[in-house]
């Protein structure tokens, strides 16, 4: 058990964003909102793997399009509603909170919903990474997804007796009918079996990847810590694919999802490879002309060069000078139940 402050926002949200693989939504306005009505001394209960023991869990996302989200004005009580909206259905009070999804805006918002809420957060998520779609949650293969309270500003509902594969589907299309995003409380579990299926330990792999790039050192020192605290968590390798300089970016916005490729030209003070950068939402793959480098569910990482902040699939420019890391993700999400789980076509 620890606790998060006010001061350690910055870093998990930078962490967040890495994690999120150039997906998720940029954490930034989460961050906003948490330190806007945070106090220097409050500060929030994390748990540890080991500190659950017979609590009713609640995981919290805010689904649909992070560029939707972005263009709104959230007052920072969204999250809690969706909570009281499940609170309300089925009479229990969870007593804890869980991200569903560490990378990006997600990996923040369960804390400002927890920092509303009066709740200890468990330091875990369902995701490891960013994923497009509610379905691809290691708590899928243990947890039934409703009952689900989904919040907006003018559509609330419950949706319960649903088998998960129809109920993410039917969320789906509530938020594309609804301002394309919603708050959304989910997979609500005992301890027992939230702590069997989560990823644990990404609250914390997120803290130390952000006070590891706020550093002032340099892009090689903080690549080496990175690599050693990666080492020595649930995730694996990593693996510095290039530095480079972006030559292209072609993206297009089409009903919530960023598609799009860059073409990275690489720094080399002889010859040079070209490489392409995939993405959907998040980053998918990178190739060369003659083999895939890396592709998901590893964590392929877009970085300013000389800072190594995470960039967005969204937000990537021609000219901007970057360094490719590939992260070997969580064995779990490389089993043949997870697989099943990233086919895109629901």
């Amino acid at each position: 058990m620890w606790k998060l402050y006010k001061r350690d926002i910055s870093a998990v949200a930078i962490g967040a964003k890495f994690l999120g693989c150039g997906g998720g939504g940029d954490p930034f306005i989460v961050e906003m909102l948490i330190k806007s009505v945070m106090n220097d001394e409050e500060s929030i209960q994390v748990l540890e793997w080991q500190d659950l023991t017979d609590q009713w869990i609640a995981p919290i996302a805010i689904i649909g399009s992070p560029e939707f989200y972005s263009e709104q004005l959230p007052s920072g009580d969204e999250g809690r509603s969706s909570l009281k909206l499940y609170e309300e259905y089925t009479s229990t009070e969870p007593q804890a909170l869980i991200s569903l999804e560490i990378g990006g805006l997600n990996g923040i918002s369960p804390i400002l919903t927890a920092l509303r809420s009066r709740l200890p957060i468990v330091d875990g998520d369902g995701m490891g990474r960013a994923f497009p779609k509610l379905k691809m949650s290691v708590l899928n293969l243990a947890v039934p997804l409703t009952p689900a309270a989904v919040y907006t500003h003018n559509y609330q509902e419950v949706i319960d007796f649903v088998p998960n594969e129809k109920a993410s589907e039917y969320l789906h299309s509530v938020v594309q009918q609804n301002g394309g995003f919603a708050h959304l409380t989910s997979y609500v579990g005992n301890a027992k079996k939230i702590s069997t299926a989560m990823i644990p330990g990404t609250l914390t792999v997120a803290k130390a990847i952000g006070e590891i790039v706020e550093k002032q050192i340099s892009a090689s020192d903080k690549q080496e810590q990175l690599q050693k605290m990666f080492g020595n968590s649930i995730y694996g390798k990593v693996e510095w694919i290039l530095s480079g300089v972006i030559e292209q970016v072609e993206r297009d916005f089409y009903d919530g999802v960023v598609t799009g490729r860059c073409l990275v030209r690489e720094h080399s003070v002889q010859d040079y490879r070209m490489v392409t950068i995939f993405f959907e939402n998040e980053f998918v793959y990178v190739a060369s002309e003659h083999d895939r480098l890396a592709t998901t569910p590893d964590l392929i990482v877009v970085c300013e060069m000389e800072t190594l902040r995470p960039l967005m699939a969204s937000t990537i420019q021609k000219g901007t000078e970057i360094t490719i890391a590939k992260v070997a993700c969580p064995s779990i999400l490389k089993t043949e139940k997870m697989r099943n789980l990233y086919k895109r076509n629901d």
